[in-house]
């Protein structure tokens, strides 16, 4: 097993992986968090624009009063 010299300090190779792998998995878990932010952000958008197609625009409203105006309807 290799040791690595750290200025003054000499850590086994095994230990230095291990940091690696514990970053790695850091870096993933961070990672996850974002996409999870991510969804929730996502689903709160899809959320108010379902909340927007079920109520009438205000340009459908004026449209249909014009056409009622006109006996079309």
């Amino acid at each position: 097993m290799s040791d690595i010299k750290l200025g003054k300090l000499n850590l086994p190779r095994f230990i230095m992986n291990t940091a690696e792998k514990l970053a790695d998995i850091n870096e993933a878990g961070a990672d996850g968090t974002k996409a999870k932010r991510l969804v929730r952000e996502m689903q709160r958008v899809q959320k108010e624009n379902l909340i927007k197609l079920k109520q009438p625009s205000v340009h459908m409203e004026k449209f249909n009063q014009a056409l009622k105006k006109l006996n079309v309807i």
